[in-house]
């Protein structure tokens, strides 16, 4: 059952990412996810869209929150409950790493989430 609740998190990480970034900038969207022994890495790409630099330096910062186990158990269940702009922060809480790369109007997150070992 433990790989099943991992899959549902990486499904609510992914419903997160697309639907901040769709409501916001609707524009085409890639998502690739692939998993090893070890990892989730999730790659979340908007291939056109324009983003404002105070936005960006925003989604960066928001993103940048450690992850969080202990909280993640209490408040994964929530993800999409709200239309706030905390849902990128429980995402961060979610993953081990984010990367964010914006360049010549394409966005990329790479979203690294190891797995539980138990």
């Amino acid at each position: 059952m433990q790989n099943y609740h991992e899959i549902k998190k990486i499904s609510r990480i992914i419903d997160e990412l697309l639907t901040h970034f769709l409501s916001r900038y609707q524009g085409p969207a890639e998502i690739a996810v692939d998993e090893s022994d070890a990892e989730y890495v999730v790659v979340f790409t908007m291939p056109d869209i324009e983003i404002e630099s105070e936005d960006y330096v925003k989604l960066v910062n928001d993103v940048s929150v450690a992850r969080n186990p202990e909280l993640e158990n209490y408040y994964w269940p929530l993800a999409g409950e709200s239309d706030s702009e905390s849902e990128l922060t429980l995402v961060s809480m979610m993953s081990d790493s984010i990367d964010v790369t914006y360049e010549d109007n394409r966005l990329e997150l790479r979203l690294t989430r190891k797995k539980s070992v138990k």
